[in-house]
This record gives C-alpha cells, structure tokens and sequence, in this order.
C-alpha cells in the first residue's frame, strides 16, 4: 500500500509539537513518498528460541504454554530462565543442576534438577528443539578447595595469584569440563546449550590479574581454547544434531573479532544481543554487530540475534508499553544482515496474553512481507472501530519510545523502577558499570556514560531536551488512548489499553522528571555563575525556575519534598541555588539504581 493510500486510510495522526511535525505520523506518510519503505521480503530464520516467562512474570510450563509459543512461530525453548540473581530459583550455572559424584549436591540441585528434566521431556512432547543456558565457569566454585561460595558475584575482579575463575587453570576448566559431561549425561532431552563465559555468576581473569597461569597472556588467546574444550565435551559423536552457542558478552569489539577465526565451525554457533552494549528497542544493529555477522557468515558460523519481542522487557520493567513499530525495525535490520540463523527472545514471553509487539513476531513468520506501516495496519484492524486511532496511537508510544534516551546510560532501562521524585543534588547521568573490557572500551559508543562523573551542561540538556519530547509525545498518545478506550467494546481490549495507559502515564511522568530535575540543574548553575560574579540573577532564569519548579509539583501529584523545595526557592533564590541542586561526586543510589538523574 503507497504511503498516500496509507495516509487516507488512516488519516492524519494527533498533532504533535509544531517543532516535531516529523513525529507525526502523517508526516512520516509524506516523507515516505520520498524515501518509500524498503522490501520486507527477507527470509524467515530457520531457529526461533523463546524464554518462557520473564524475570519479573513467573509463567507455569504447561502444554497449553507451550503451544502458545508454537502459534506465534517459535520452534526452540530455552528451559531456564537464567537472570539475576536466580530469579524464581531458576538454574544459572551447571553446579545448579548437576553434581559430580565425589561432590556433595547444593540444598536446591535436585529440585531444580527434576524440574529441567521435566520440562524438556515436555517440550520434546510438543516438538519444540531444547536449550539450557549457563555461566561457565562458575566465579564462586573455589577450585583448591572445592568449597561453593553462593553469593552470587562474589568472586569478581579477585586479584589473587590463583583466580577462582582462570580458565588456564587446569583445575578450573576441568572440574566445569566435568560438570558438563554430567549434564550431557543426565539430560539426553537437551539439544543444545548457551554458554556465557562472562556475566551469569561466570568471570574471566584479565592477563594483568597476575594471575598464575594468565600473566601477560590476552584473554583473546586464552578463552578460545577453552570454549573449544566446552564445545567438545557437548558435540563430540553428535555434532550434526547438538550445537553449543556461545555468547561474547562483556568482551571487546575487538576481542571478539579476533576470538571468533578461533572458534569451532561444525556445531558451534553465537547468540549475541542486537549491539555492543545491550539489547535496546531503539538501537539494533550497530557496527559490532554488523561486523560480527559479515565475519561469521565468511566463516561459516551461523550468528542468532537476542531481542525484545514482547512490550514487557527489561527496558520498561515492569512497565508494558507496546513498540510495534520498533520491533519490526529491528526484524528488518537483523535479518538483512548476513549470516542470520535465527533470533531469540532475550527477556522472556507470556505467550497467552495479548501483547501487540509479540503481534509483529507472529505475523513476519507467517510470511507477511508488507512494510512496516503495512504492519502496524494490520495490528490495528484487530481493533475493529478502533482501527485508525489504534494505528495512531502505536506510532505515537513507537515514537515516544524511540526518542526517549536510552543511549544515555545502561542505568536508563527497566523505567518502571524509577522514581518520580527525584533528589535535589545536581542531576547527573549514572552510568558506572562492572569492570569488564567491554566497559572499560567499545560500549562508550552505545552508552554517552559509562562511569559516574558529573555531566557537563550541553550533555545534561541533550538528555534533557529528549526526555521532554518523549513525555510530549506519551501525552500524545495517551490523549489517543483515551479516544480508543470509547471506541472499543471487548473487554479484553478495555483491559488491554487501560494498562497501556496506565503504564504509559507512568512513562511519561519518569521522562519529565528527568527533564525537569536537568532543567532545575542547569538554571541553578547559571544562577550561581551570577552570584559568583556579583550580579543579580538573571530574571528570566530565576522566572523559569519558578516555572520548572511549579510542573515539578504537579508531576510528582503536589507532594513529597518537591513542595518544600518550591516555596525556599519562591523566599530567597540566591540562597536556595547555593544550598541545592550542586554537583558533587559521591552516588548514594538515594532514589534507587535506576532513577537515572539522581545521585
């Protein structure tokens, strides 16, 4: 359908903000008779791996489960979760699962044990392909002693002359060589595993730990060696029906590029997130992974590409704002690359449940080749009277979701933990982060910050600048949503858009919030410069912070400290700019990790 049909069809979008007509979803129509949508006919992965639940969403292993997933065009289920720190005491490393026979099992192994065995019977009884993803090697297993420490990243960065987790360490590999073994042995219904060798309680020993078998000796040397004995305690007879996958996490661009010449060929395989840093709705398909698809596909490694296919992902948790349009991008982009043997859910799904950008996944697999606009039409017409406001308003939260600034920081996901009432030292941008090479190197060109620094004031007021568009843009779309909740009569689809807006609104007031602490932050500083001067304030500043101030009150419902904050500023405004709002280099966390601006 032309972008004109398009346009009369659904007719003009809400009006966006005079300066943001390109926002607009008839503006986009209009753009498109210039640069029309590219063909979605690329070819559908042969491996489709689904995740069961999510770190916040228990879902049961059921038969009607399962099938779910099959109807939406899965054909691969991993059988643990694997996040965090054990999440519904879910399995994350072998030594969960498994135990060698002159070891003593771990309180929980059996349990957990009888509970993967049971569910890869059940997915083998509905055709589904099996995956079990662990950390190796496991950071807490003291190899001289023989002693589990479970505390869950205990271990990292040790600097001891014997590391927990040297992989060079003959007793290291071989007492995780062993474990898997005993996996292989214990679950014949297992096809495949997902190896990290970094992060899920596994670490590495970097070549200046001093270590006493990796001094001086790059990780990029070391670590293929020992992915290449996993591998072949996994594939060896069976390489042609099992596949080990690994997963470069935490390392280098260009660790990465000169492990992967390295690596197996015949059942091996990576799993790797959509760019460098993270999995991100906004940002797939970034240099590294572009390179690492092209060298893969040369070398006859098959790459499957880790994304959010469903509106409740780490991004929002435990928000549900639905992206559709987001999600078909980074369909189109990761499967126009090369070398592209699957895609894998990295979150987790709740199949039964109406998810509108779950809706993408299963319409591309059943061979829908249409455009992304094509798309969001045909996810609106399942809203009957409701369909053109419906289109509207997906674009719009799409938009909002986009334009929100997610590459400011890693601390700038799961929004739905963040507070609305911010601190009052001077906002800043949280981004320090674990002490790994990918940290310390490639991810700062997905992540403006990667440590806890104070942000000078045109970064500050980048983040800030984006962070009140996208609230402009959610109010938007909720004015919309309101629109649709009149129209439509299925009390699913009432239950369904209400949470949308619920959990929209709540979006919205965490990016004004940023906005607004920013905002109070770079008046202060200008107010300061004055009196450090020995000028009067600026009139217009000290006005617009009256401003900023009394939209604080109201965005964070006329109460907390916001309101005190108000009136000191209204009774002397010299004194309340060298008393709040100052920089200062120590992070207390104060409104929690993912309170983006506050120290």
């Amino acid at each position: 359908m032309s972008a004109v049909s398009r346009r009369t069809f659904f007719g003009q979008a809400t009006a966006s903000l005079a300066a943001l007509s390109s926002l607009n979803p008839a503006a986009r129509a209009d753009a498109a008779k210039v640069h029309p949508a590219a063909s979605s006919a690329v070819p559908i992965p042969g491996l489709r791996v689904a995740i069961l639940g999510d770190p916040s969403a228990k879902v049961e292993w059921t038969d009607a489960a399962l099938e779910a997933l099959k109807s939406i065009g899965f054909n691969t289920v991993q059988l643990n979760i694997a996040w965090g720190d054990h999440v519904f005491d879910e399995p994350l490393n072998l030594i969960d699962v498994v135990t060698l026979p002159a070891e003593s099992p771990l309180p929980t192994t059996p349990a957990r044990h009888a509970e993967i065995e049971r569910r890869a019977a059940l997915a083998k009884r509905h055709g589904l392909r099996t995956l079990f993803h662990f950390g190796s090697p496991y950071l807490d297993y003291n190899p001289h002693t023989g002693e589990v420490s479970r505390i869950g990243q205990g271990g990292v960065d040790d600097n001891s002359f014997d590391s927990n987790y040297d992989v060079s360490n003959p007793k290291v590999a071989q007492h995780e060589l062993d474990l898997l073994q005993e996996f292989r042995r214990s679950f014949p219904d297992v096809d495949d595993i997902l190896v990290y060798t970094y992060d899920q309680d596994a670490w590495q020993t970097a070549e200046f730990q001093r270590s006493k078998y990796s001094d001086g000796v790059p990780l990029s040397e070391r670590l293929p060696e020992y992915v290449k004995k996993l591998h072949h305690v996994w594939t060896d007879g069976r390489a042609d029906t099992h596949r080990m996958w690994w997963e470069p996490w935490e390392l280098s661009a260009g660790q990465v590029f000169a492990i992967l010449p390295q690596l197996p060929r015949s059942g091996f395989g990576l799993m790797i997130h959509t760019n460098i840093g993270e999995v991100q709705r906004a940002v797939p398909v970034d240099l590294w992974f572009r390179n690492t698809a092209r060298i893969c596909h040369d070398l006859g490694i098959p790459v499957v590409a880790e994304a959010f296919w469903a509106s409740h992902n780490e991004e929002l948790e435990p928000l549900e704002i639905p992206a559709p349009r987001l999600a078909d991008e980074a369909w189109l982009a990761i499967m126009r690359q090369p070398g592209i043997a699957g895609i894998k859910e990295y979150y987790g799904l709740q199949p039964t449940k109406i998810d509108l950008d779950t809706e993408v996944l299963r319409i591309r697999l059943s061979g829908f080749t249409g455009d992304t606009q094509e798309m969001l039409k045909k996810i609106a017409e399942l809203f009957g009277s409701a369909a053109r406001e419906v289109f509207t308003y997906l674009n719009l939260l799409s938009d909002a979701r986009q334009m929100y600034p997610s590459d400011a920081s890693w601390f700038g996901r799961e929004i739905g933990k963040a507070r609305v009432d911010h601190g009052w030292s001077a906002a800043f941008i949280r981004g320090q982060q674990a002490n790994t090479p990918a940290w310390r190197s490639t991810r700062k060109v997905i992540f403006m910050m990667t440590d806890d620094a104070q942000p000078p004031f045109w970064l500050l007021e980048d983040i800030q600048l984006r962070c009140q568009i996208a609230a402009d843009t959610t109010q938007q779309a909720l004015t919309v949503g309101n629109q649709i909740l009149s129209l439509v009569s299925d009390p699913a689809h009432k239950e369904l858009f209400t949470q949308i807006q619920h959990d929209a609104d709540y979006f919205r007031r965490v990016c004004l919030s940023y906005a607004l602490h920013i905002r109070e932050t770079n008046i202060a500083l200008q107010l300061r410069s004055d009196i450090e001067l020995g000028k009067p304030l600026n009139d217009r500043l000290a006005a617009e912070m009256s401003k900023v101030l009394e939209a604080d009150v109201d965005n964070q419902g006329g109460h907390g400290k916001v309101v005190e904050m108000k009136r000191l500023f209204a009774e002397d405004a010299a004194a309340f700019v060298q008393n709040y709002l100052l920089p200062t280099e120590i992070t207390s966390g104060e409104k929690g990790i993912f309170t983006l601006t506050s120290r």
